[in-house]
C-alpha cells in the first residue's frame, strides 16, 4: 500500500517515469519466466543518485504491468484471437498495477475481466472454491 501511494503521489506530481525493466524468457516447457533481479541493479543506482522513493515506486509499478502485458501478449501468440485476461489475486489489490495492467492489455484488443463486487484476494478464492465444490457435489449426486 504505501508503495502504491508513493507511486501514485510521484505520477500524479511529476509524471510517468521510464519503468523498470524485467527480463523475459521463454523456458523449455513453453512457460514464460519474469526475471526481476535486473531491477535491483536500478534501484540501487536511482536510490544511490538521490531518487526519490515515489519515483522508484512508479518505475517499478510501471515496469511490472509492462512486464506482464508483455508475458500476455507472448503467450497469446498461438491464438487466433483477442486473449481473455482474468486480473486477480492479491496483488491486484493495488489499484494502480490493476488499472496499469488492465489499461495495457486493453491497448492490445484483449478482453480484461476483474473484480467488482467480490475481493481479488483471498475471499475471492474462498469463494470460488464454495463455488467449485458445489459443482463437484452437484455434479456427483446426479
Amino acid at each position: 500500500m504505501r508503495l502504491q501511494a508513493a507511486a501514485e503521489g510521484w505520477i500524479a506530481q511529476i509524471g510517468r517515469p521510464a519503468g523498470y525493466r524485467f527480463d523475459l524468457a521463454s523456458t523449455p516447457n513453453g512457460s514464460i519466466a519474469v526475471d526481476p533481479a535486473g531491477i535491483w541493479r536500478e534501484i540501487a543506482e536511482d536510490l544511490g543518485r538521490g531518487g526519490e522513493p515515489g519515483q522508484v515506486a512508479a518505475r517499478f509499478h510501471l515496469g511490472y504491468a509492462a512486464a506482464w502485458g508483455q508475458v500476455v501478449r507472448m503467450a497469446a501468440r498461438t491464438l487466433d484471437r483477442p486473449p481473455t485476461v482474468v486480473l486477480s489475486g492479491g496483488v491486484f489489490q493495488n489499484r494502480l498495477l490493476a488499472a496499469m495492467v488492465a489499461t495495457d492489455l486493453a491497448s492490445t484488443g484483449a478482453v480484461v475481466l476483474q473484480h467488482r463486487d467480490i475481493p481479488a484476494n483471498d475471499g475471492g478464492l474462498a469463494l470460488g472454491q464454495v463455488v467449485v465444490a458445489l459443482a463437484r457435489h452437484g455434479a456427483m449426486s446426479r
